[in-house]
This record gives structure tokens, sequence and C-alpha cells, in this order.
């Protein structure tokens, strides 16, 4: 924590970036941060949860996993529970390492939406998750800087192989000259894998256009580098960066707070539900050990959540899209003419999210499954510094 802080302090006395302007979820992150102590926590109330946009937000993350970038539509149960929204553009590969992400704009919220999604295969994990050394921050998200040992290494390289086109594609929003389609934020946010990635995404964001105000909010997200890029993340985007943590998650503390000689860290403040009772507690500090950081056994299970009442994950089941059901879009905004990549194209098949089960699958699954959660154990057994445990409900 105190390295945290150090960092925080030291950035923001070396460079002349400032925050992006505050989003109504980071004013009200900031209001009741003033109210607690450090390293402690708040709970939350139903209405500073709806204020929050929480369950919005998960809305988003999750619709994420359903997307088809070739035949992007804004259709189904979930995308029926944000209606006025313009989808302009969607992109990823199912069939590599590369995840889904889609960008639209909500003509009630005035906001435009930028959502990535989670870890889909074993396969994923391992070339993109589990590749932790620290390698030197990407010049995009630098701001002409030389930032060493920041990035967690997997992480960011997803990040890269859609940072331009999701960049253009917001650009595209932000910069429409109708009056007609104001933009008053940009909410990024994803779910996993998701989060990570909209993590650099934000901060990308941030540099780009620095008069508009820019809210992240993301679900089981892990620690995407060093204390010096969550000092950095700060720097940029204040306080309106949030992740949520559901109960005994194992996967929000990867990488480990110290790793091969290397300190790792999450960006923004934790929202933890640790019971169901009350949905979320805020903590205050950037790695609070009297939240998840607390915990020292884990439920893989707790991954999915549900996160504000909504399960997410790689599961046809969750998307459930209805084939003849596009939504209107936005008669006041200049969006291009349908593409491939733009909404208008019927959702004619049903979104494939099935994977070939092979002996490599199955093998790489039960390394994770069972090896993850004792390697974790063992870090911090060779800490010494296991906290009190937490009366689980489960």
């Amino acid at each position: 924590m105190l390295r945290v802080v150090a960092s925080i302090l030291a950035v923001s006395t070396s460079f002349a970036i400032a925050a992006v302007p505050p989003t109504p979820e980071g004013t009200l992150i900031t209001k009741l941060l003033s109210t607690i102590g450090s390293d402690s926590s708040q709970p939350l109330s139903n209405a500073n949860i709806a204020a929050l946009n929480l369950k919005e937000n998960a809305i988003y993350s999750q619709i994420a996993y359903c997307i088809n970038p070739n035949k992007p539509a804004w259709s189904g149960s979930l995308c029926n529970l944000i209606p006025n929204f313009a989808l302009t553009a969607a992109g990823g590969d199912d069939n590599t390492n590369a995840p889904n992400w889609y960008v639209g704009y909500n003509s009630n919220a005035k906001s435009v939406v930028v959502a990535f999604e989670g870890t889909e295969t074993p396969e994923e994990w391992i070339d993109d998750d589990a590749r932790w050394p620290l390698v030197t921050l990407d010049p995009r998200l630098s701001a002409g800087n030389h930032f060493p040992s920041y990035a967690t290494h997997g992480f960011q390289n997803v990040w890269a192989v859609f940072a331009d086109p999701v960049l253009k594609a917001v650009a595209a929003l932000v910069n429409n000259p109708n009056p007609n389609a104001p933009v008053h934020k940009i909410q990024v946010t994803g779910h996993s894998l998701g989060g990570a990635v909209a993590s650099f995404s934000a901060l990308q964001m941030s540099l780009n256009f620095p008069k508009t105000p820019i809210q992240l909010t993301t679900f089981a997200t892990p620690r995407i580098g060093s204390p010096d890029l969550a000092a950095w993340m700060l720097k940029n985007l204040g306080n309106n960066t949030i992740f949520t943590v559901y109960q005994r998650d194992p996967f929000v503390h990867a990488p480990p707070l110290d790793w091969a000689f290397s300190k790792y860290s999450h960006v923004g403040y934790e929202l933890w539900n640790s019971t169901n009772v009350p949905l979320a507690v805020l903590c205050s500090g950037l790695e609070n050990p009297s939240c998840s950081d607390s915990l020292w056994y884990w439920y893989l299970s707790d991954h999915y959540g549900p996160f504000y009442g909504l399960v997410m994950g790689n599961d046809t089941g969750r998307c459930q899209w209805p084939q003849d059901v596009i939504l209107p879009q936005v008669s006041s905004m200049a969006l291009p003419t349908p593409t491939a990549s733009t909404p208008g194209i019927p959702f004619d098949v049903v979104y494939q999210t099935s994977v070939p089960v092979t002996t490599k699958t199955l093998v790489i699954t039960l390394i994770t499954l069972v090896g993850f959660p004792i390697f974790l154990r063992g870090i911090q057994l060779l800490r010494k510094d296991i906290p009190v445990p937490v009366t689980s409900t489960k």
C-alpha cells in the first residue's frame, strides 16, 4: 500500500498530464472515499449501486460474450434491457485468442459504450492471462514517457491487437458533429480478461480525449501491471475507475502482489461482494487488506458472479438471442451505412460458443482449476503474511 501511495505521489509531481473530468460515478466514489479511512471499507446502499450504473455495465460486459463480430446486431433479451442503443462497431475473432469487443452509443445516457469479452477457452488463459512478466508500457499509453516494467505482458498484448480500431470507432462518435448525439461520457467495461483489456483501453482514451469524462467499470479483473501503472492510471482517470470482486474469486488475485521479483497492483477501487448482503462494499486504497485481499482460499465458480444479479461467461443460454429481432437504431444519429462491422445485418445464426474438447483442452483445464489456487496459496505461505480467514456464507 505504501509503495502504491509513493508511486502516486511520484507520478503526480513528475508529469503535467491531468485527469479527465470526473464522471458522476467518479464524483460519487470521491465523496464516499472521503467518509472512510485508509484500508477500510463502507457498504454501498442500493441507491449508490444504482447511481454507479453497476448493473448496466454488467449487462454491457455480458453482451460482449454474445456479440458476433461478423454479423453484429443489438438484439435479444439482454439488449432489450438497454433500449435506444446504437451498435456502431464490433470486432474480435473467436477462432484466435483475440476476444470480441463492440462500441456503440446510448442516446438516453448520451454516452459512448466500449465493452470487451472475457476469457473463453483454457488455451486463451494460458496464452493471454498467464503471461505475467512486466514489460514496458506501450507508447500509445505513456504520453511520450518511457515506463519500463509497468504492464503485464499478456494483457497488454491482447489490448494491442485491436487498440487502434477500437479507438477509431470511439473517435467517430466523440467527434460526431451531430448536435442531436452529444457525448457526455465514455463508458468502458469488461469481465475477466475483458476487464484487463478495458483498463488499457480506458487509459488510451484518457490520453486521446482528455476533455471527455471516461468511466472504467470492470468485473473480476486481474492485476494488469505494477503499482507504478496503477498510479499512472489514477493520474489520468482520477477516481473514475472501479472494479467488482464477487466473494472468493481466485482469478482477481492473479498475478500475486509479489511474483518473480516484481510487484503488481489492481487499478482503481475495489467493490467487494463478500456475502451478498450488501451487494458490495467500497474499499479504500488500491490494494485493501480488509477486502478480497484478506482471503486465503477461493471458489473458482465465483469468477462468474453473479454480479448485481447477472451471471457472466461464455454460455449461449446467457445470451438468449432471438434470431428475428433487430432493435431500431437511434434515428437522430449520423451513423455510417451498415456493413459487416456495423448494425443492420440480421442475426441469422446462433452464436457459436462451443470449442472442441480435446485431450489438450482437458489437461490444461485440469491444471488451471487445480493448480492455480495451490500456486497462490504457496505464494502467501512464502510471504508469511496469511491474512485472518473471513467467514464464508457457502
